[in-house]
């Protein structure tokens, strides 16, 4: 999980042009009725190649609002070699859209937004920059189609996915291009009926497919499994799993089941404060 200080954009801070709309990743708005206060997470990890251990609360995150958006997140993080904290700080145009994500490893995530609707954003990562462009269709609330680009030092690699909606919640990212590298034809998700409190955030740590890999918190509703279907004859495979514990109808504890790429299964638990 993928799992931030505001000024707007020429003008005082914080001073409010426009009413903050309902959450919507795609409007650039995250305003959760219930706000998050405090997210820790612990990890336990076993495999041939990994070994077996636990990660007690490795990672505590504050989060910060401001008149109701988020102003930054402080990150905790026990593996560091630093005890000093990691704040991450978001910036809002005029009308209470996130424009810019910034760290303190200079790297940046922008925004940009035409006719109403989040149009692309942009990445730093070190060497590697990467690109996001969305499309709509005859005035849709959400994309029809995602293009991604990786530019790196010795490579770049371009993506695209026709994704598929229903009642707020991504459904399916179908390959255009057949991306060898991972041999896909489409992925499937599945969600349960509760809100997500994730509806809306712009993670800085995006990814080349991070959208599509985990879209935690582009959907209205919580996700509790990811599906890559392969077209080299070997059927599905169940890539992500989410389960979720419940109080007063708001999430506090998710757990996130998943393979890393030394095919090591970790298990990531997360525990929510509002």
């Amino acid at each position: 999980m993928a799992v931030i200080s505001v000024i707007v954009c020429g003008c005082t801070k914080y001073e409010a042009i426009q009413p903050i709309g309902e959450s919507n990743f795609f409007a650039g708005v995250y305003h959760p009725v219930n706000k998050l206060q405090q997210v820790s997470c612990s990890q336990h990890v076993e495999g041939v190649e990994c070994g077996d251990y636990t990660l007690e609360d490795f990672l505590d995150m504050r989060w910060h609002w401001e008149k109701g958006r988020l102003d930054s997140i402080v990150y905790h993080d026990s593996r560091a070699n630093t005890l000093e904290p990691f704040v991450v700080r978001y910036f809002y145009d005029s009308q209470n859209r996130v424009v810019r994500v910034e760290d303190p490893m200079h790297e940046v995530l922008s925004l940009e937004y035409g006719d109403g609707h989040l149009s692309s954003i942009q990445m730093s990562h070190g060497t590697m920059s990467y690109g996001f462009r969305f499309h709509y269709h005859n005035g849709s609330d959400y994309p029809d189609s995602l293009s991604v680009s990786s530019i790196g030092c010795f490579a770049s690699t371009s993506d695209s996915y026709a994704l598929r909606w229903h009642n707020g919640n991504l459904m399916a990212a179908v390959s255009k291009t057949g991306n060898d590298r991972y041999l896909l034809d489409s992925i499937t998700y599945s969600y349960d009926n509760k809100k997500n409190p994730f509806c809306g955030f712009v993670p800085h740590d995006l990814e080349s497919s991070g959208i599509v890999d985990a879209p935690l918190f582009i959907s209205q509703c919580n996700l509790l499994s990811v599906t890559l279907h392969s077209h080299d004859g070997d059927g599905a495979y169940q890539s992500n799993t989410f389960q979720y514990h419940y109080k007063d109808n708001r999430p506090t504890e998710i757990v996130h089941q998943y393979e890393n790429g030394f095919w090591c299964h970790v298990t990531d638990t997360y525990t929510l404060k509002y």
